[in-house]
This record gives C-alpha cells, sequence and structure tokens, in this order.
C-alpha cells in the first residue's frame, strides 16, 4: 500500500497516538445492510439494452503500434472499446486469460458501436454480440473475431479463452471458448450463451457450425448440464482438454440461488459439448427463506486439470464462535470433477487467526466475539499453486451480528463528512490476506498488504456515491471496487496478487474513497512461502512517466490467471532475481460514461521479484539501495519512495557537498510502498547527497535542488 507520509511534529504526534502494540480501536456508529449489493440489476442490462444515442462519440476498434508493449510496465495501448461499461463490472467473470502453451492473450468483450457484424443485428440486440481480441505478441497487434450474435438471447457479462487441444502448439488448430448470461426483449436473465470458434478465421461472422453457438435457458433444464443461472464466473481451460465455468441454481420461491453449478466443456468435433454438476450450499437460511450465501462462486485448478477447488462465501449451518461469519466454503477434487467433497472451513476459534480478528470490531451482542467477514465488495479470488494448495485472496471486514436475518451486516465508521467500512487508522485499515490450505492440514495465512482507500456506492443511498466520478444511467452508477485478483506462473511456483487503491493526496478533500485507482501488484513466492518485498504500481510508477489514459484511471481491471514461465534474469550464492509477464487490462472513456464507448487499454508488465534467500540484513540493504527520490531535481519537495518488508522506521539525513547536515528526521516506514515527502524549505540551491538509513544499512543518493 501506498502511504504519504508527512514529516511533521503534529503527524508524527498522530503516529504515536496509536502505537502498534496498543491500537485503540475507532467506534463503529452503527450498522448497514449490504445484502442488495450483492445483486446485479441494470435498468438497461434487464431490458431493451443500450441503444447508442444521438450525438455519441464513436471509437472505431483499433490495433495498437507495431511497437513492443513490454519494455516499461506502464506501456498501456488501446486495442478495442465496448459499447458500454457494463461487460466488465465483475471481476470473477474472467475475460482476460494468456495461454502458456501458444503464448496467446485472449479477452472476450461487447463489439464496439462502430462494430459491423454479418448479419447485421436487430437493433435492440446490438450490444449483446460478443468479439475476442487476439495477440500472440503479447499486445504489439491484435486480431479480432466475432463469436455470439443472436437477436433473441443477447449476451451479458462474458468470460472466456482460449481452448488448446492436446499436444496442439498452432493458434490457428485452437478454439475460443465463451460463456455469459443473457437477457431478451421480455427482460430478466432468461438464459445463457456457451460459444467457441476456431481461431484459424478473424472475422465479423459467428460459427455456424451445429452447436458453435448454444443457447441455455434458465426456466428449462439442458438435458446434460441441467439448471444453471448467472452462468458468468470462473472461466478456466486446463491442460486435461476442458474448460469450465460457473452458474447457480435458481430457488424461483426465494428468489435467489440455492446451489453451484459447475458447467464442464469437453471437445467433440470441432465444438464442445457440456455436462452440468450441481454442488450444494450448507448455509444457513434466512427468514425469507434466501440462503445466506453471496452468488459469486469462484473456480481454481492445477496445470493440469486434476486438482480443482471450487468456493462460495457463506454462513455455514452450524457455524459458532468467531466463524459464524460469512466465510469460504469451499469444495475441492482430485479426479478432475468427477466426485468433489467439502473442506474444513477456516477457523478463526482457533488462536492462530487472533492477528487477523485483532483489526477487527467485536459482535454487538458479544464484545468478545470477533467474527470475520469475507469481502466480496472489494472482490476476492482463487489460484492453486505447485503443491495444489489453495489461496484465498480476501479483505476481511468485521460481522456486526451473526443472526441468520443479520449476516450481512456491516459497521459503518464515520470520517468527517464520510462513512467508510473500516476505521482507516495505524492497525485498523483494509488489510488483504492471502489464505493458504491443502484441504486436509488446515488453514494458514499471509498478510499481502493494506489498502488506504476502499470502493465506492454506486446506489445514492450508499457511501461515497457522491464522490463517484462515474455519471448516471437512470439513478445508479458503477459500483467501484479494488478488484482483487490472483494470478500464478504456469508451474505454480510464483502467486500474484493485483488490486486498485487511490493517493488520498489526491482525492478531493482527502477521502478514502478509491476514486483514482491505480494498480498495485505483489508476489509470493511458494518455495519461499513469503510474500516478497517488492511492489509494483503499473500504472503510475514513480520512476517513470506514466500514460494519463490509465493513471489514477484504473477502473475495472483484469489480471490474467496466469502469467508467462518465470525467467531467471540473475543469480548468487544468495538468491535469484527472477521475471515474468503479466497481462492486464483496464476499462474506461474520458468522461466515465457508461452507455458509450468504453476503451479496453492492455498493458503486458513486466515484473521482477527476488531475495529469495537473502539474509535480513542483506534484503534492507537492497531495500535502501533501490529506493529513490522524485522529482531530482527539485525546488521545494522531493519524495522519497522507498518498499518495505515490515514496519519500520526511516532515517533520512541530507549533507551538503562540505560533509556538514542540512536536515535530517525520520520517518514511520509501515510494510509495502512508502512515499516519503520531504520539504526543501530553507535549504539553498546546490547539489546534496540524502543517505537513507533501514535498520542498520544505508545508501546514499544524490539531490539537486534549484
Amino acid at each position: 500500500m501506498k502511504r504519504e507520509l508527512l514529516l511533521t511534529a503534529a503527524v508524527l504526534a498522530v503516529f504515536s497516538a496509536f502505537p502498534q502494540n496498543a491500537k485503540i480501536k475507532q467506534k463503529a456508529s452503527g450498522e448497514v445492510n449490504v445484502k442488495h449489493l450483492a445483486k446485479i440489476n441494470f435498468a438497461n442490462e434487464a431490458s431493451a439494452g443500450s441503444p447508442v444515442t444521438s450525438g455519441e462519440a464513436i471509437q472505431a476498434q483499433t490495433n495498437s503500434s507495431s511497437t513492443e508493449k513490454t519494455s516499461l510496465i506502464n506501456s498501456w495501448s488501446n486495442f478495442s472499446t465496448s459499447g458500454n461499461i457494463y461487460g466488465v463490472l465483475i471481476s470473477y467473470c474472467k475475460p482476460l486469460h494468456y495461454n502458456d502453451e501458444l503464448n496467446a492473450v485472449s479477452f472476450i468483450h461487447r463489439k464496439p458501436n462502430s462494430y459491423v457484424a454479418s448479419p447485421a443485428p436487430a437493433a435492440a440486440a446490438a450490444n449483446g454480440l460478443m468479439v475476442v481480441s487476439v495477440s500472440s505478441d503479447w499486445g504489439s497487434s491484435w486480431d479480432s473475431t466475432l463469436i455470439w450474435n443472436n437477436d433473441i438471447n443477447w449476451g451479458r457479462y462474458p468470460g472466456g479463452g482460449i481452448y488448446n487441444p492436446p499436444g496442439n502448439s498452432s493458434l490457428s488448430a485452437s478454439y475460443f471458448v465463451g460463456h455469459g448470461p443473457t437477457t431478451s426483449a421480455a427482460g430478466g436473465w432468461a438464459g445463457n450463451f456457451f460459444a467457441s470458434k476456431q481461431l484459424n478465421t478473424f472475422n465479423n461472422i459467428a460459427s455456424t457450425a451445429p452447436n458453435a453457438q448454444q443457447w441455455m435457458d434458465v426456466a428449462n433444464p439442458n438435458p446434460n448440464v441441467g439448471q444453471v443461472d448467472f452462468a458468468a464466473y470462473g472461466f478456466t481451460s486446463t491442460d486435461d482438454g476442458k474448460v469450465r465455468a460457473l452458474g447457480g441454481l435458481l430457488d424461483a420461491n426465494a428468489g435467489s440461488d440455492s446451489s453451484v453449478v459447475l458447467v464442464t466443456g469437453s471437445f467433440n468435433s470441432g465444438v464442445f459439448d457440456y455436462v452440468g454438476t450441481t454442488l450444494y450450499v450448507p448455509a444457513t437460511l434466512a427468514s425469507d427463506g434466501s440462503k445466506n450465501f453471496l452468488s459469486r462462486p469462484m473456480m481454481a485448478w492445477n496445470e493440469a486439470g486434476t486438482v480443482g477447488y471450487i468456493s462460495v462465501v457463506g454462513q455455514k449451518i452450524g457455524a459458532t464462535g468467531s466463524n459464524a461469519g460469512p466465510q469460504p466454503l469451499v469444495w475441492k477434487t482430485t479426479n478432475s470433477g468427477a466426485s468433489w467433497a467439502m473442506i474444513p472451513e477456516i477457523d478463526f476459534n482457533n488462536a492462530a487467526f487472533d492477528g487477523v480478528k485483532q483489526s477487527l470490531p467485536a459482535t454487538v451482542n458479544d464484545s468478545t466475539q470477533i467474527a470475520p467477514w469475507f469481502s466480496w465488495i472489494e472482490g476476492m479470488d482463487m489460484a492453486v499453486d505447485a503443491n495444489n494448495k489453495l489461496h484465498f485472496f480476501s479483505s476481511v471486514y468485521g460481522s456486526p451480528r451473526t443472526h441468520v436475518d443479520s449476516v450481512f451486516f456491516l459497521y459503518q465508521f464515520p470520517q468527517g463528512s464520510e462513512t467508510y467500512r473500516w476505521p482507516h487508522q495505524p492497525g485498523f485499515r483494509p488489510y488483504l490476506y492471502d489464505f493458504m490450505t491443502d484441504g486436509t492440514g488446515g488453514w494458514s495465512y499471509k498478510t499481502v498488504d493494506s489498502m488506504s482507500t476502499e470502493g465506492p456506492a454506486g446506489v445514492s443511498t450508499g457511501a461515497g456515491f457522491g464522490s463517484n466520478p462515474w455519471d448516471l444511467n437512470g439513478a445508479d452508477k458503477p459500483r467501484l471496487d479494488a478488484r482483487l485478483q490472483l494470478s500464478r506462473t504456469p508451474d505454480g511456483k510464483y502467486i500474484f496478487y493485483s488490486w486498485t487503491e487511490s493517493d488520498t493526496n489526491f482525492t478531493s478533500s482527502a477521502v478514502k474513497w478509491n476514486v483514482l485507482p491505480n494498480i498495485k501488484v505483489r508476489a509470493y513466492s511458494v518455495d519461499q512461502n513469503e510474500v516478497l518485498t517488492q511492489e509494483y504500481n503499473i500504472t503510475e510508477p514513480a520512476s517513470a512517466p506514466a500514460n494519463p489514459n490509465v493513471a489514477s484511471k484504473a477502473f475495472f481491471h483484469f489480471m490474467a490467471p496466469r502469467t508467462s514461465s518465470s525467467t531467471v534474469l540473475a543469480s548468487s550464492q544468495t538468491g535469484t532475481l527472477v521475471g515474468v509477464k503479466l497481462p492486464f487490462t483496464i476499462t474506461n472513456n474520458p468522461g466515465y460514461n457508461q452507455l458509450i464507448d468504453n476503451s479496453h487499454w492492455y498493458n503486458t508488465a513486466e515484473l521482477q521479484f527476488g531475495n529469495a534467500g537473502v539474509s535480513v540484513s542483506e534484503q534492507k540493504q537492497l531495500i535502501a539501495e533501490s529506493s529513490f527520490l522524485f522529482p531530482n531535481p527539485s525546488s521545494q519537495t522531493t519524495n522519497l519512495s522507498i518498499q518495505l518488508a515490515e514496519n519500520e522506521m526511516v532515517g533520512i539525513t541530507i549533507y551538503n557537498l562540505m560533509g556538514q547536515v542540512s536536515k535530517a528526521f525520520a520517518a514511520d516506514g509501515q510494510r509495502g510502498e512508502n512515499t516519503i515527502a520531504i520539504n526543501l524549505n530553507g535549504i539553498e540551491r546546490g547539489i546534496y547527497l540524502v543517505k537513507i538509513n533501514v535498520g542498520n544499512v544505508s545508501s546514499t543518493k544524490k539531490l539537486i535542488v534549484e
């Protein structure tokens, strides 16, 4: 997390008022029911779509230049557009993928307004067509092809990726497979589309081969799949030749899902045959008959497709004490999905998880009970590592109540004129955790980082709505979130975390709403069993010019669930430096308009991670040496950018060339990315040396004061 450390006596007094070992919890002002936020209900989505209005700015689909896109971590290019913002709102849909066998990146999205399909669709159906963009050179160039065109059933919230036949190495012999829910002129979520097309032809015509475009009715069960609702989630393609997606089983009486449905596709003579597996969710029932779980199912598999995990977040029947809040309910398979079994939940009654609970408020009916509440609101994700261990990436709230009719209530914390879901003070921030298990040996966790901001609401009654920069569609705006996501190297040796947060130095009135989002990335080494020290801001890096189209505008980002293979860039007796390439997309437009073409921006982030096996003193030396000053030269203020492996004091001393001390102070640094402001008032023009102390090591930088 990026923190601005203002080095004044007053601010240092604030730091001392909240010491890490004697934290003072801010009291909550009340509770709010967030169950309604789980619903996806945009007026134009469930009716006649979003026709182009008179005077809209239309952008044609464009290819990026042929310049290599991986030389800098901020080399973002606009590779396509979509007719509105809605296809990318849900981070669980997985439209962006990288296939390491074919070295190909793919992204499924709604067609641009200017896209001409054949045959031409009915006007109301136009924005329900699905286009796939594919690049085999890391985003230097793109081809596009149409995979879904249906006048009656209009595609929404797409996910999908490349199916590569076992042993194949040619992109033209592979297929793209996409899926998602559909609406129609009658309104409502009527069914789901499952489409495929061989990637030997890139054109504006969806495949007309039998079963290349399949539609499954929500109301009438498919003979092989059964009933499936809103099949939007978790697309995966594994080396066993299977493609998979997730949906739900709708309980018409309760008006919500009662189970999770896994849809598995097998290749058959150029198209796919699908079968369904229904997983019963053992969640408590509310008085209205609905189950207390959130229909955002997630799925992760190993590369071979033999070991997989599926999960939802809910309140399990019989859970007591600190386990009674909504938490991951997980199924595991070890035989490619032939059978599934639930694994034990995280045991928050165990003292091993007190580190998570210490930052959360207690329930209102028991001052000693703390019930963690896993936050789908900011996003969450899963991945499987080289040891077939599950990684579950999430932030965690505190549950004010654990009664079956109040399980979706959250605390509110006032700060000035705003109300947040966290206190946003040292020790009580939105923390990010990686919870790990193999399904048999219990759970453990790692603290990944913390966030400086939280997502503002999309409804007028929600907190932060007034700060949300997007325009209105009716009375609503798109709800914004941190979009927590996971990726891994093909061998599973490294796990990558991404999320967005905003620098509150630049938000209006320093509000803690995520309205100027930038993407942060960290990594976990399986062999080392540690979250590595490096953190990247890949949209606004302090060390390089930022692309103004994405810097602080990283809305609705996706990170591919798989990276390139890791490459050893350097090695020594104490450790190695590893490099990977990781695809990202962002979707926005200059005016933050929901209903006009929104641009899709692409970047292959080249990331370097290291320090495996490096001693503590060597690691601190690397941290000190890799820090830098910006801007430099400067006249009034310069900043020290430094990554810390733990909460630690950072000493800063400025010397003139005669060796005399011009200024000296210390700042309370915290784990992650820190930006420390250095006031240069009173320092004359000239060349200075700035000594950076981290623990017992130091590094010296040159500073030019103008």
